[in-house]
C-alpha cells in the first residue's frame, strides 16, 4: 500500500468508528431515554448508567465553560497539525519520570 492508500484506509476506518459511536449515543439518548432514567439494569452484572464527561479522557481537563471548551479545541488543534510536507507535527503527549531522566512519547 502506498502512503495515500494508508491514509484513505485510516480515514475510512475513522469515519466508520465515528458513525458507529454516534449511532450508539443516539440509541442511548433517544429510544432508551437513558438521560431521563439515569440507569437501566440489564443483567445482575451489567447496567447502562448515564454519566457526563465534559473534559477529555477520564474527566481530565474539565471544560464546563465556553472558555474551557475553546481551550480544549485549541489543544486539539495544536496536537493535530501537519507540516507543509504533510508529515505530522511531533508533539509530546506522554512523560514518564524514571528517577534519573524523563522519557517522552510523541504522536508520531
Amino acid at each position: 500500500m502506498t502512503t495515500t492508500n494508508h491514509r484513505a484506509f485510516g480515514l475510512t476506518i475513522a469515519a466508520i468508528i465515528l458513525i458507529l459511536d454516534q449511532i450508539s449515543k443516539y440509541a442511548m439518548i433517544v429510544p432508551l431515554a437513558l438521560k431521563e432514567k439515569g440507569q437501566i439494569n440489564l443483567l445482575p452484572f451489567f447496567d447502562f448508567t448515564w454519566a457526563e464527561n465534559r473534559g477529555v479522557s477520564m474527566g481530565m481537563l474539565q471544560a464546563d465553560s465556553d472558555t474551557g471548551r475553546w481551550l480544549l479545541v485549541a489543544m486539539t488543534g495544536a496536537l493535530a497539525t501537519l507540516r507543509k510536507d504533510g508529515t505530522p507535527q511531533v508533539v509530546p503527549v506522554w512523560y514518564r519520570w524514571t528517577g534519573s531522566d524523563v522519557k517522552v512519547w510523541t504522536t508520531s
